[in-house]
């Protein structure tokens, strides 16, 4: 059962034309000569199934219909004139409600089953039938109507943003890449300048690559804010060569690490050339981050990290911390653990004491038959 807090919200037009329909219903029925209780109780439940199309709009019409048409055939529509102010707020509210080829079949329905019942049944005037029959399909128009406007505001709304997603991409780079090219060449110029002793240029050399990496993640986030400037060859080489990739995020993360006095390794097992681009993506974010981490907040000392390719990628670190790291503000990880649930995947993070584990499972969905 669908809790009461999930239910979705319904807008106040529907709930206006639902209770309109529902007083007219009800006044209409006051009117009859007679009650029956087999026609009231018909009443009620079409009443309590016309509420019910703000959270079910295709079932509850479906069943509405059926109702009605019974109905129809019973009484021979002598009694049944009660229920068309709800057919009709109901087939308006789901056709704008729901996009399913059903909201046309529904009216066409009534629409057969008022021709028969009248025109064949009762032998009244064909007229008669086409007037009820166009009012099935008008109250359907407007509805329809109504989910094309809101799909064109809904396209709008992306346009607009994606033009300010275009212009924050354009900010980023103006603002970073330009400053960013010029610390790396700068770097790689005083690393290759006799000048300097060989311990300076390690280091020179060291920063221009962490420059040229940081110029790297600054363009990546550039293409996810603008994917429609992205060089699409370049995308496609990536794809195509997703180990090398992979294994070369695994090398720059050994050197960061290596450099600031870690000891250890990233050991991969599995070949990430077969793995969808979805999971592939994950798992290179997830080194990364994973890496960054340790970086941050890892004390100079041995760690692990174990990338295992296979029916799920897990990825595994174990690093010991340190109570002056770099400030958190765990951004990063919290980023990474929406973008793996959202694929069906977990992150687990844990403190054994002075060890701090983290845990990250992607389900490798699609993985090629070797």
């Amino acid at each position: 059962m669908v809790a009461m807090s999930k239910l979705r919200r319904p807008s106040p037009t529907v709930v206006a034309v639902m209770i309109v329909a529902l007083l007219l219903t009800a006044l209409e029925w006051s009117l009859l000569p007679t009650h029956p209780w087999v026609g009231t109780l018909f009443t009620l439940v079409h009443c309590l199934l016309l509420v019910g199309t703000i959270w079910s709009p295709v079932a509850c019409t479906g069943l509405m219909v059926a109702l009605h048409v019974v109905w129809m055939f019973m009484t021979h529509g002598d009694a049944g004139t009660t229920q068309l102010w709800g057919l009709w707020a109901a087939f308006g509210i789901t056709a704008a409600q729901s996009a399913s080829t059903l909201t046309a079949l529904l009216p066409l329905i009534c629409t057969v089953s008022t021709f028969c019942e009248r025109s064949v049944v009762r032998d009244q005037p064909v007229s008669s039938s086409l007037m009820i029959a166009v009012t099935y399909w008008a109250a359907w128009m407007i509805g329809e109507l109504v989910q094309i406007t809101r799909q064109r505001n809904r396209s709008r709304q992306r346009q607009r943003q994606l033009a300010q997603q275009e212009r924050l991409a354009a900010q980023i780079h103006d603002a970073l890449s330009a400053e960013m090219s010029y610390l790396m060449l700068h770097m790689r110029k005083d690393a290759a300048d006799p000048r300097f002793d060989d311990h300076a240029r390690a280091e020179f050399a060291t920063m221009a690559q962490s420059a040229s990496d940081a110029l790297c993640s600054v363009r990546d986030l550039v293409h996810e804010l603008a994917p429609a400037h992205h060089d699409g060859a370049l995308r496609a080489q990536q794809r195509a060569n997703q180990s090398a990739v992979l294994a070369e995020e695994i090398h720059r993360v050994e050197s960061r690490l290596r450099n600031l006095g870690f000891s250890g390794s990233i050991k991969l097992t599995g070949d990430a050339g077969g793995i969808p681009v979805a999971v592939f993506a994950l798992a290179h974010r997830a080194v990364h981050e994973l890496g960054a981490n340790i970086m941050r907040h890892g004390e100079p000392a041995p760690y692990d990290m174990t990338l295992d390719i296979a029916e799920h990628v897990c990825i595994d670190s174990h690093n010991s911390v340190r109570n002056n790291g770099v400030p958190a503000s765990g951004t990063g990880l919290d980023s990474l653990r929406q973008a793996v649930e959202a694929c069906g995947g977990s992150v687990i993070c844990e403190l054994n004491g002075t060890i701090w584990h983290t845990r990250v499972v992607v389900p490798n969905n699609g993985l090629r038959a070797k």
